[in-house]
């Protein structure tokens, strides 16, 4: 998708998203230098994006305002500079799967007692300084 810098500041309207429908409030001001991709015209009025938000402003006043961008080349291999080597350090932190009716819940033992999880749901943790909990309900 061509991007756009703005050559000056414009006024416009932030869009919903799932509508395209002006939100209500006044006008924002997006100021010079600012890039803008998904340009289209719709109408009298230019549609864009900028900032991950869609946006509107009249045709005539965007068109005047910006110039387009011209991608950057990728840094050649003499250009970057070359990793630095990567470390792989040992795995400290075990996660002991349990069987549960509920679903997939974990446990890692822990000072002091047990992290308890179940994925999506959190983390919890169970006092138990033995540590002899094993993995079971009453």
């Amino acid at each position: 998708m061509p991007k756009f810098e703005l050559t000056k500041s414009i006024e416009a309207r932030k869009l919903n998203k799932r509508n395209m429908v002006p939100l209500p409030g006044p006008a924002v001001t997006i100021s010079f230098g600012s890039v803008i991709e998904n340009l289209e015209e719709v109408r009298d009025m230019g549609r864009f994006q900028y900032l991950l938000d869609f946006y509107e402003s009249e045709w005539d006043e965007l068109s005047r305002a910006i110039r387009a961008v011209e991608d950057s080349p990728a840094p050649t291999r003499q250009d970057s500079p070359s990793p630095a080597p990567m470390h792989v350090a040992e795995v400290k932190f075990h996660w002991q799967e349990l069987h549960s009716t509920h679903g997939k819940l974990l446990r890692a033992k822990v000072p002091g007692g047990w992290l308890v999880s179940m994925p999506g749901a959190g983390v919890a943790f169970y006092p138990e300084p033995a540590h002899e909990w094993d993995g079971s309900t009453l």
